[in-house]
């Protein structure tokens, strides 16, 4: 069963993905593959498509979902896989 949620950037977010080169195409497909059941969530993603893991700090209310902020974590966690 797939559900799709409605995600939102905050304009925070927005800044920071742009500053990192992070697109929100992926942001919003790491949102959608995992399950919402908290108000409140950090996801710390490894893509290939970046050298570094991802930190994703996210609120949902009901099926909207609002990214508060997302960066690359830069000491450690380089190679391992998070997911």
């Amino acid at each position: 069963m797939l559900i799709l949620l409605r995600v939102q950037f905050s304009r925070h977010a927005r800044r920071r993905a742009r500053l990192y080169g992070i697109n929100e195409k992926d942001i919003v497909a790491v949102i959608n593959d995992k399950i919402v059941n908290q108000q409140r969530m950090e996801l710390v993603v490894n893509l290939s498509e970046y050298s570094h893991a991802i930190k994703i700090v996210a609120s949902c209310i009901g099926e909207e979902v609002t990214i508060i902020t997302c960066y690359p974590l830069k000491k450690g966690l380089k190679n391992e896989s998070i997911l």
